[in-house]
């Protein structure tokens, strides 16, 4: 049960919280089950603007794995007008990849139909860069990226137009914890870089994350100190309980059903800063280190390290209505 005081808390945050759907955005994710309750979530806010969606193959699902599943969410939510693409499947440098039992390949959409011209469609491979540089040229206001996996397609925007990236990108808010004081010069054969445990978009690619680091675009992150105690659980048991969820409601609680071992919350948490920033209760802009060509380089970034459970469930679950 919720106290009195943290319900006030949260009507507060719902009430005069400055909202970002306004601002047009591009998701760039690699689709994995909590990418998909995140994008969810975005979908589900009145008036959101995404412009693109770029699918980062080097990450959770190829393109072959998401881009059928991508196309029918976005038939079933009546967006089929926003363009995808797709990025290379391997990073940058070096030959990282996520555990192979991650992969969604032989697991469906969480129970949904996916269309036969969608499984037969052909694959938009290597093109998210170009689709992102496009999009950022022709729009008349600076972008936010949400980013939910690992930045190669991020950072080949960067290295194939940097002009337009710094001149059309607002902010990046991205799933990216665990990595200061990283040295990304080195060869690791595990998620272990340094004395910290690297969050797994930043294993992937750590070249293209010091790339996207090395700009002086508005980062914001949420650190494993928000993330440690926090739960999709309870999202999950109030989904099971609510009578004829809609469309986003009912993505949620199938993705949920058919992964409760996968409780990571980052992408999730991710989304609900965007929307709401207020959310975290212990935001500080903190300097993160890395390396990129031999030099180690330092920049600000806005940190959350606090986020209480009882707000995140709560707004998670009332902005899916």
């Amino acid at each position: 049960m919720f106290s009195i005081r943290q319900i006030l808390c949260y009507l507060i945050l719902v009430i005069i919280c400055p909202t970002t759907i306004a601002n047009p955005i591009i998701i760039d994710t690699d689709l994995g089950p909590d990418d998909w309750q995140a994008i969810t979530y975005i979908f589900a806010q009145p008036g959101v603007n995404v412009k693109v969606i770029t699918i980062e193959a080097d990450g959770e699902n190829d393109c072959k794995q998401g881009y059928p599943k991508l196309l029918t969410f976005l038939k079933n939510t009546n967006h089929q007008n926003i363009p995808v693409a797709c990025g290379n499947d391997k990073p940058l440098r070096g030959h990282h990849h996520f555990p192979k039992n991650w992969h969604l390949e032989d697991k469906g959409f969480f129970g949904i139909t996916v269309p036969k011209e969608f499984k037969q469609a052909q694959l938009p491979r290597n093109t998210a860069s170009k689709l992102i540089i496009n999009t950022l040229s022709k729009s008349k206001k600076p972008l936010t990226i949400i980013a939910l996996g690992p930045m190669t397609n991020l950072a080949q925007s960067i290295r194939e137009n940097r002009q337009i990236f710094l001149k059309k990108v607002k902010s990046i808010y991205a799933t990216t914890s665990g990595f200061n004081q990283l040295d990304f010069t080195k060869k690791h054969d595990d998620i272990y870089i340094g004395e910290l445990r690297a969050s797994w978009n930043i294993y992937i690619d750590p070249l293209a994350a010091a790339i996207v680091f090395n700009t002086p675009v508005k980062l914001y992150i949420n650190m494993p100190q928000a993330q440690q105690n926090l739960s999709i659980k309870p999202v999950y048991l109030a989904l099971r309980e609510t009578h004829n969820r809609n469309y986003y409601q009912n993505l949620v609680f199938l993705i949920l059903q058919n992964t409760l071992q996968d409780l990571f919350v980052g992408d999730q948490l991710t989304a609900l800063l965007w929307h709401r920033p207020d959310i975290c209760q212990v935001k500080l802009v903190k300097p993160i280190q890395f390396i990129l060509n031999g030099k180690r380089k330092s920049r600000l970034a806005t940190q959350c390290l606090s986020v209480s459970q009882d707000i995140f469930t709560q707004s998670f679950l009332n902005r899916l209505k």
